[in-house]
């Protein structure tokens, strides 16, 4: 299949071309509409992201205020299991004082 001739070479003259004006209107109407469509959708997808990205930044403050809070709790337990053994040596110190040492 030959390419087209924009030139007619056998009497010069300027072919038509192929779309008619009512034809570009349409396509480049469809064009721009396609091209606003894409950039709204970026600036859709970009406002999502920002969204995600401080409900990420939030999530993530919760974990690091519930990592503090299980320390916390676990520093407490500990205390409180050393000040359980702490009671009981000191009552088996005092139960040993009142017996006889042979």
């Amino acid at each position: 299949m030959a390419t087209p001739d924009f030139f007619n070479e056998q009497r010069l003259t300027v072919r038509r071309p192929t779309m008619t004006l009512k034809a570009l209107v349409i396509a480049s109407s469809a064009a721009c509409a396609l091209a606003l469509s894409v950039n709204a959708q970026a600036g859709f997808l970009d406002k999502m992201n920002d969204a995600l990205d401080k409900t990420s930044n939030a999530i993530n403050k919760v974990q690091e205020t519930s990592d503090k809070a299980t320390n916390t709790v676990q520093g407490t337990v500990k205390s409180v299991q050393d000040t359980g053994q702490a009671v009981q040596d000191t009552k088996d110190d005092m139960t040993s004082i009142g017996k006889n040492d042979d």
